[in-house]
């Protein structure tokens, strides 16, 4: 009578190699994880930063634009109502305070 009996091989766990083998696979995957999250972390920050600074330019040159338009419509109030000469013409418009 012959028995099956569990080869001894399958009962005794792993090899060193094979856990060596793991955990270089385990590495370079933890690696380029590690890589990838904090590429795209710098370009987060990157990008809010970009974000920040260009609404800060909007905000800066709407103000001057709102001077602009505040100050164009204030000088055009207090220029007198005198006819603008033709082009073409040797008269020469003088504006006066």
């Amino acid at each position: 009578m012959h028995r099956c009996r569990p080869s001894l091989r399958s009962t005794r766990g792993f090899t060193l190699l094979e856990l060596l083998i793991a955990t270089a696979v385990s590495a370079i995957v933890l690696l380029a994880i590690n890589t990838t999250f904090f590429g795209a972390l710098r370009l987060h920050n990157t990008t809010h930063e970009k974000i920040d600074s260009d609404l800060t330019q909007q905000r800066e040159a709407a103000g001057r634009t709102k001077g602009w338009a505040t100050a164009v419509h204030h000088s055009a109030e207090e220029l007198p109502a005198t006819p603008v000469p033709a082009a073409g013409s040797n008269s020469v418009l003088a504006l006066t305070s």
